[in-house]
């Protein structure tokens, strides 16, 4: 196996952690989006919206004309759904991984009627249209579970932010759009495999709680959502960015599988180290129980 490649992918992504924001040093209401160039700056949001209709949301916005930058909308979104914005600082042509923690998504749907998560990006007046990242409701989303990954291609024209589209993904890694693993997203055409409710829970087969359970352990880390954002068109240069083709081109679920192949090797080479560290002071700490042993440097180990 080679692991250089591993590290190769790993060294492409900028890597940013989800996290909701109580003050905005960020604002992607007033984030630049015209004339941008390849390496410039621009904030992203992600309104995460549990409990939501996707395609009722996003039909409101249309026939209002509303942004996510709407003030009104805003409030019906965190009075109504008990919305959730994260904020992520992008540079123009790199290819990002924005983590989405299981535990985030769940503790925020676990209250809502409709057990959903949709999220929709957007920055200035551009915004993309929702998808489901996580549904148990078959209803809604045909296939249930936690969405593996989405990826967002942000389209420019001339440097300036024309579009956002989710990049369909055809659950055909998962049994096809009708699977049972299969998100459907109609409003935006897209279809994301899901990691199944089974495999997302703290809950026995029994009905109960396994108490030594942590939604925050790394086991559920399959759970989580990676969302990669990518960028396609023309800088204000008129260069082409780079990073849009690269998704298109390449089967995305085995981008991400790659990628998380990748940290799975890291996070198995850690464990090594750890393990071979504690080896070597376990017998460390056997063979100096007298002060002679190591000149009395090492006796009182605590």
């Amino acid at each position: 196996m080679n692991y250089a490649v591993y590290f190769l992918f790993l060294a492409l992504f900028s890597i940013q952690n989800y996290s909701v924001v109580s003050a905005v040093k960020y604002d992607p209401c007033s984030t630049n989006t015209t004339l941008l160039k390849r390496g410039n700056q621009m904030v992203l949001g992600l309104a995460f919206i549990p409990g939501g209709n996707a395609t009722y949301i996003y039909e409101y916005m249309t026939n209002r004309s509303y942004s996510l930058c709407n003030t009104s909308f805003q409030s019906k979104l965190i009075s109504a759904y008990d919305a959730k914005i994260a904020i992520f600082n992008l540079r123009a042509d790199r290819l990002e991984l924005l983590s989405v923690p299981y535990a985030s998504v769940l503790y925020s749907m676990i209250n809502s009627s409709i057990a959903s998560m949709s999220v929709i990006a957007f920055a200035g007046q551009i915004y993309s249209p929702p998808i489901y990242v996580a549904s148990i409701h078959p209803n809604y989303t045909v296939g249930v579970g936690f969405a593996t990954s989405a990826p967002l291609l942000l389209r420019f024209s001339s440097g300036n932010l024309t579009y956002m589209q989710w990049y369909d993904q055809t659950c055909t890694e998962c049994g096809g759009r009708n699977g049972s693993l299969c998100l459907n997203s109609k409003t935006a055409s897209v279809y994301n495999c899901a990691t199944a409710v089974d495999n997302c829970t703290c809950v026995l087969t029994d009905g109960k709680v396994n108490a030594s359970c942590s939604y925050t352990d790394g086991r559920f880390n399959v759970c989580s959502t990676s969302i990669y954002v990518a960028w396609s068109g023309t800088d204000s240069s008129l260069a082409t960015f780079k990073t849009g083709p690269m998704i298109e081109k390449l089967n995305s679920y085995s981008l991400v599988s790659l990628f998380n192949k990748g940290v799975s090797y890291l996070s198995s080479w850690k464990t090594y180290v750890v393990s071979q560290a504690n080896s070597t002071w376990s017998l460390l700490t056997t063979t100096t129980t007298t002060s002679s042993d190591l000149g009395g440097g090492f006796s009182d180990l605590g």
